[in-house]
């Protein structure tokens, strides 16, 4: 995916979400400093805020780019120092970035939460690959979680994350699980509060599975 680097709309696209950021933090704040580790409940030093940090995190799923370093280098650091004024360098954004897991995960929570029930919805997975095939053995940093799975487009090793949307593309559920999960496994978790019309791959087509979601007024 090509980034268009001089594109205003990526100016935009910074504005919108920091705001719609800056607004949830600003309500939800008082609960993350209570879970905060530490005596002074403080993050380490740093300039940049943690909705700098998630709005650049985030930013890179819309804008996209070959992969996050050259999102991270060739776009933000390059274009976009006057939205983000106490930019950080790569290597030591990729440090702070684990300091908003928290607040992600909880954003995440409440954007599914606001999307709206269609009655119109599609399932699907996408591996998570951690490593290439020839690394498998010498794979350490998530050893005895990640596993071989298979798609359509050959083996690979890691993760499967597993998403349902609506048809107007809002996010209503999400799940990781290790690579050699089946599909069908998590289809009832997925989907137990839809009801309408599921659109998947010929990896979901189950008669069992159909039947089973039919009786809950949600046909596959």
């Amino acid at each position: 995916m090509n980034i268009i680097k001089t594109d205003q709309n990526n100016d935009i696209i910074f504005t919108e979400l920091y705001c719609e950021i800056s607004e949830f933090m600003n309500t939800f704040s008082s609960i993350f400093n209570k879970h905060l580790i530490g005596a002074s409940r403080q993050r380490p030093f740093c300039r940049m805020s943690v909705c700098e940090i998630m709005t650049i995190l985030i930013g890179f799923q819309i804008i996209g780019g070959q992969n996050f370093k050259s999102y991270y280098k060739d776009t933000v650091v390059q274009f976009h120092r006057p939205e983000f004024p106490s930019i950080v360098s790569y290597n030591r954004f990729v440090e702070l970035s684990q300091i908003v897991i928290i607040p992600m995960m909880m954003f995440l929570k409440f954007r599914m939460d606001m999307s709206l029930n269609t009655t119109i919805y599609v399932i699907d997975s996408t591996p998570l690959k951690v490593c290439i095939n020839l690394r498998i053995s010498r794979h350490k940093v998530f050893k005895n979680l990640a596993n071989r799975g298979k798609t359509s487009t050959g083996w690979f090793f890691g993760f499967k994350l597993h998403l349902v949307i609506n048809h107007l593309g809002e996010l209503m559920a999400v799940n990781i699980t290790a690579g050699n999960t089946d599909d069908r496994k998590l289809v009832h978790e997925l989907v137990k509060n839809l009801k309408g019309k599921l659109v998947g791959d010929k990896g979901y087509i189950a008669n069992k599975l159909w039947k089973n979601l039919l009786s809950r007024d949600l046909n596959l």
